[in-house]
């Protein structure tokens, strides 16, 4: 067994003193599955690659989210926040004030109110398509 291990992790040349003595340790820890000392040894290997790939990843996500933090200080973006956020408050008061007269319409039934809602539906679309366009500038 020792010999299939030693010629499959050392190779032709055979092993260093280090590689011997990780070989009669793991054989002696798994004696009955060989596999599992390569097992062992390769997670022993790969752990820390892995753990510094995380690490350094990690410290790529802070850095970007830093950098990103002080870009927000840009006028021009702050500018284009401000312009999205007043275009959002105007579309729930548009979108309120249509709910507001529609409740209010459905209440009459007469033909000439159907005719005045209508309007007032023409208008109001008409006012959040010249708000958005007006915003874009």
């Amino acid at each position: 067994m020792l010999i299939i291990l030693a010629e499959y992790y050392c190779g032709r040349w055979g092993c260093s003193w280090q590689e011997a003595i990780f070989t009669l340790f793991f054989t002696s820890l798994f004696p009955a599955v060989p596999g599992l000392a390569f097992l062992v040894i390769g997670l022993i290997i790969l752990l820390p690659i892995v753990l510094i790939a995380f690490a350094l990843l990690s410290i790529y996500n802070i850095f970007y989210w830093i950098i990103g933090k002080q870009n927000d200080n840009d006028p021009e973006k702050s500018q284009q926040q401000v312009k999205r956020i007043a275009l959002g408050i105007k579309r729930v008061q548009a979108f309120r004030n249509w709910h507001k007269n529609k409740q209010a319409n459905e209440n009459q039934d007469n033909s000439e109110q159907q005719i005045t809602r209508v309007s007032r539906l023409k208008k109001g679309i008409q006012a959040t398509i010249n708000l958005n366009q007006n915003l874009k500038k």
